[in-house]
């Protein structure tokens, strides 16, 4: 049996942009009913690839894949209006010479590509991938910590004293669609820059690890600063953990 294409028109919702806003911006006459949205959320990742050479995501599945997985028909026009959002305000940062990561997680993978990267050839490391299941985390080793509920971040920084290495640890545990996650360094730095500019779906399943330096000299115990961006959006929930590397 021939595969059933996606009727056009929700294809061209993804190629070229939507008037749909996100979510956390709907009436809740009009929001998908949202256990059933995050089930959605997830199956549809798997149909989700990152194209390098557009910066943005692209979501490739039939009508038979559809049905298969028992992904919701109203469900998946407003996940395709949402990816097209979402691949706008990517374009909107990447137009701004914004240092940004896009991340795809699924469930036995995870895909990390960041545009605009700085060329510091000193600093060589890449964002880790932790899966749940490896994720160890304790009170003592924390050293700041900041959380995000409902879209919105619960602080506005974070300042704590340290080694001259520290990591965080970013966890996205549910959301109903995209979300944004930036924060700014004032005291060090990474490969990636000073600044923390990362784009996703749906929940991380485990933490991204990112490696900081301090760059500006002195001796230990390193005082460190951390100032958050603007709200991650898609009623997303969870947070940062700052430890020593």
């Amino acid at each position: 049996m021939n595969k059933q294409v996606l009727p056009i028109f929700i294809l061209l919702m993804l190629l070229c942009g939507s008037c749909q806003l996100p979510f956390f911006e709907k009436d809740f006459e009009q929001a998908p009913t949202t256990g059933k949205l995050r089930e959605d959320i997830e199956l549809l990742k798997k149909y989700m690839q990152i194209d390098k050479g557009l910066n943005r995501y692209v979501v490739c599945i039939t009508e038979e894949e559809r049905l298969e997985e028992g992904i919701s028909e109203d469900n998946l026009k407003y996940m395709l209006g949402n990816v097209a959002e979402l691949n706008k305000r990517i374009s909107e940062s990447v137009k701004k010479g914004e240092v940004v990561t896009l991340y795809l997680f699924g469930e036995d993978a995870f895909e990390a590509y960041t545009i605009n990267k700085p060329d510091i050839s000193e600093i060589d490391f890449e964002d880790v991938y932790i899966p749940a299941k490896d994720k160890v985390q304790t009170r003592a080793a924390t050293l700041g910590y900041a959380y995000f509920n409902q879209g919105n971040w619960g602080s506005t920084n974070t300042m704590f004293e340290g080694s001259d290495h520290v990591t965080s640890a970013l966890s996205v545990n549910s959301s109903t669609g995209y979300w944004k996650v930036s924060f700014s360094c004032y005291t060090g730095t990474t490969a990636y820059g000073s600044s923390f500019s990362a784009y996703g779906t749906g929940h991380t399943g485990g933490s991204i690890k990112r490696y900081w330096w301090w760059t500006n000299g002195g001796s230990a115990p390193f005082r460190w600063r951390f100032v958050l961006g603007g709200p991650p959006g898609g009623e997303a929930n969870g947070n940062i953990f700052f430890t020593n590397t």
